[in-house]
Order: structure tokens, then C-alpha cells, then sequence
């Protein structure tokens, strides 16, 4: 059966793993690794009319954050607010939602094509509040 546009690739799992350098983006563990998407694969559709997924589509957590996330209400509350995971009802593309990450205490733009941009606190820290409280609200 074909892959729908909605699936990550292996190819992406590991490209997206090494941009956010192998840890989990929540806990900063290195080991029993995901690709979390972050907009439900349903947002995009199926078949030929799906949206393709890119690079910020995804973002590394570990098994046990991923599943925490997906389960518990409140987990779920703290993924939208750090932008791994990207509301339902969200306007903005997934590359203009900043992603926190924890371990190394930093927000940063996810590139469609590959590799981040790191939210500067010269004009970012300001921008990623305000984007955040864009679409969080």
C-alpha cells in the first residue's frame, strides 16, 4: 500500500532527528526515540489532496513524552504551548509556530526544508510570544 502525503518518511525521521541533534525536544533524553507529528496526520488529508508533509511537520521527542502527550489532557495543554504539538484549529503553517527546546532552553522556527532557525531574543523572544499568542489563544 502506498504511503499517504501525511506520513513522515524514514529518510525525514532521521533528518528530522538529527536537526534536533538526537534528544527528545521535551525531556532531553537520547534514546527510544519518535518523530512527533505536530498537526494530527488527520489535518492533512488523505490521497491526492494531501498536504505534503515537510521538515517542521515534525519534531523529536522520546517514546514515553510522545505517549504521555498523546494521552494526557494536560500533557497535551503543555505540547501546543511549547509547539510540539500545533493546535486543531491553527491559521499559521506549522514553520511559523516556534518549538521549545527544553534541554537546550531555547525556542526555535522548524525550516520546511530541513535544519531551524533559532528565535533570537534581539527580535525573537518578543516575536515568539507574540506568535505564540497568535495561535494558542
Amino acid at each position: 500500500m502506498p504511503r499517504s502525503k501525511a506520513d513522515i518518511t524514514g529518510s525525514m525521521h532521521a533528518e528530522i532527528h538529527r536537526r534536533d541533534e538526537w534528544k527528545c525536544a521535551r525531556c532531553g533524553r537520547s534514546y527510544a526515540l519518535t518523530v512527533q507529528h505536530r498537526q494530527n496526520r488527520q489535518m492533512g488529508g488523505l490521497g491526492s489532496k494531501a498536504q505534503q508533509l515537510t521538515y517542521a511537520d515534525g519534531v523529536t521527542l522520546c517514546l514515553e513524552c510522545n505517549e504521555r502527550i498523546e494521552s494526557d489532557p494536560d500533557a497535551q495543554a503543555g505540547a501546543i504551548r511549547y509547539g510540539w504539538k500545533v493546535p486543531k484549529n491553527s491559521l499559521l503553517p506549522t514553520y511559523l509556530i516556534p518549538v521549545y527546546y527544553r534541554w537546550k532552553g531555547e525556542w526555535d522556527f522548524l525550516i520546511p526544508e530541513g535544519g531551524l532557525e533559532y528565535c533570537r531574543p534581539s527580535i525573537g523572544e518578543g516575536l515568539c510570544m507574540e506568535v505564540y499568542e497568535t495561535w494558542a489563544s
